[in-house]
């Protein structure tokens, strides 16, 4: 009865033992598995940084051609109109007018509301 003791006891030191080494695996995987994670992190941070940026450059960029081009179309009309150049503003014809209707001045005039 004595060496079945001891035979299950060398067995319950023996799966202990691997069971510690196994755990101590575990946490040396899991140490470099989150060491790579939170470098992807810093990494994947420090791009979003840099995406960021570009982004802030190419938008002050954009409101800088947009004003200049702004500027330039005022110009252009302005010069136009300087020269005579450009649209004629149409001669609105009240719609009456254009149907040859001797009695529109009896007719209520509507007004849109706007």
């Amino acid at each position: 009865m004595a060496k079945s003791a001891t035979a299950m006891y060398e067995d319950v030191r023996a799966v202990a033992a691997a069971a510690s080494e196994m755990v101590a695996e575990s946490r040396d995987t899991v140490h470099a598995s989150n060491l790579r994670v939170r470098k992807t992190v810093d990494t994947l941070a420090d791009r979003v940084d840099e995406l960021s940026a570009m982004i802030g450059r190419v938008n002050r960029s954009a409101e800088r051609v947009a004003a200049v081009a702004s500027a330039a179309i005022g110009g252009i009309k302005l010069g136009a109109r300087a020269l005579g150049l450009g649209r004629k503003k149409k001669v609105r014809d009240r719609p009456d007018d254009r149907l040859g209707d001797e009695d529109a001045t009896e007719r209520p005039r509507l007004r849109r509301r706007d």
